[in-house]
């Protein structure tokens, strides 16, 4: 009877081993894209994507922040065109408004995107 026990026991340890090994090889990393912050007087962060979810931050203008990804439909706000965004800065995550975010390549070739670099250094 013990040693029946002692098997069932190992085998279902075997078992969660599996399951979790598997969770963790499925897991899907994505990776950030690094944007500045182009919003006059700092960008909020949200508890939740919507205007008038909880401010749990504020981002200065110029900042770098990483995003990971768009989400909901799009819309205007303050006269910018975007989406909600996932967004990480420092240790705050929540969500921004996308319409005054840059994405950074954009600032760092300024042959392909001196439009978008000269109204950035206007601000």
């Amino acid at each position: 009877m013990t040693k029946l026990l002692t098997i069932l026991i190992g085998i279902t340890f075997l078992i969660n081993s599996c399951k979790e090994a598997n969770s963790k090889k499925d897991a899907v990393l994505i990776k950030p894209v690094k944007m500045v912050v182009n919003a006059n007087g700092g960008l909020r962060i949200r508890k939740s994507p919507d205007v008038n979810s909880e401010k749990i931050g504020l981002i200065p203008d110029g900042s770098i922040i990483d995003s990971y990804g768009e989400i909901l439909n799009e819309m205007t706000i303050d006269g910018k065109t975007g989406k909600w965004m996932k967004i990480k800065y420092l240790d705050i995550v929540g969500y921004s408004f996308s319409g005054f975010l840059i994405h950074e390549d954009k600032l760092s070739n300024p042959v392909e995107n001196e439009k978008t670099i000269d109204s950035f250094r206007k601000i």
